[in-house]
């Protein structure tokens, strides 16, 4: 059982198109997938996953935001990662807090996410200048930030 290299994340989205286009290609990269559609059915999906990445905006029940503050306290080893299509209200504080790790613009890919939520903790991201459209992570002040890959 299990992804044998260890990267195992939870993809938490309302748009069933969006999470079966990015489990296809987070899959193709090596990454294994568990899927939620809501933020309660996220927080029973927990056991095993290294990294929750979640759309602050979610349809029906609590945001985003409101998923990665239990992550946070209640499992506080997994890498919390917050994408959104809008402006996220205090994302500086949600950050400075560490209620999320790492934050990404929509719209987004497989490469962004998994550099996301694997490099967030160690301090560093890398820069993705090969994947278009160009866009940074966001990342908890003070951390090192890494050299282009």
């Amino acid at each position: 059982m299990g992804n044998p290299s260890g990267k195992r994340l939870l993809l938490v989205d309302d748009d069933e198109r969006v999470t079966h286009a990015l489990r296809r290609a987070l899959e193709r990269r090596g990454t294994e997938v568990v899927q939620a559609q809501n933020a309660r059915e996220a927080l029973e999906k927990l056991d095993g996953v290294a990294a929750v990445v979640t759309n602050w905006a979610l349809a029906t029940g609590p945001t985003g935001v409101w998923l990665l503050e239990r992550v946070m306290v209640e499992r506080p080893k997994i890498t919390r990662v917050l994408y959104s299509g809008h402006d996220v209200p205090h994302l500086e504080r949600l950050i400075d807090l560490g209620v999320v790790d790492a934050f990404l613009p929509k719209p987004l890919s497989s490469r962004e996410i998994t550099a996301c939520a694997f490099d967030a903790r160690s301090g560093t991201y890398a820069r993705l200048d090969s994947v278009a459209p160009v866009f940074d992570a966001v990342i908890p002040h003070g951390s090192k930030r890494a050299e282009p890959r």
